[in-house]
């Protein structure tokens, strides 16, 4: 029977520094990714992408913090049945930037343009 010569430890120096810097590089990789995306997204979105990566637990915790965050400052959280309606006013005001403090009272017939007459075509 042939005795093989010890082997050297699996403790490289070198073997776990070239590893470490892999390690480094791939999380360094990961955050410019996250910059990436997020640079090119709202808060919302950012923070949506984060949570759609974690496990359900984590994300059922993430949303008992925003409900904490919610009834710690007062917000009334949005319901997903309405939070993608706006009402006339919330639409009009949103389009135009404002509305005026007689809105919808100062719709009447004088604010409607009159038809012009055509001519007939012939």
């Amino acid at each position: 029977m042939q005795v093989l010569p010890p082997r050297e430890s699996t403790q490289d120096p070198d073997l776990l520094g070239a590893l470490a810097a892999l390690k480094r590089a791939a999380h360094n990789a990961t955050l410019q990714q996250t910059e990436d995306r997020s640079a090119n997204m709202n808060l919302s979105d950012t923070i949506y992408a984060h949570a759609r990566g974690l496990p359900a637990d984590l994300q059922r915790e993430a949303l008992d913090f925003i409900a904490y965050l919610e009834q710690r400052y007062h917000i009334t959280p949005a319901t997903p049945a309405t939070s993608g309606r706006l009402t006339t006013e919330a639409f009009i005001e949103r389009i135009a930037g404002s509305v005026g403090d007689d809105f919808p009272d100062d719709i009447d017939d004088a604010g409607l343009a009159s038809d012009a007459p055509r001519e007939s075509l012939g």
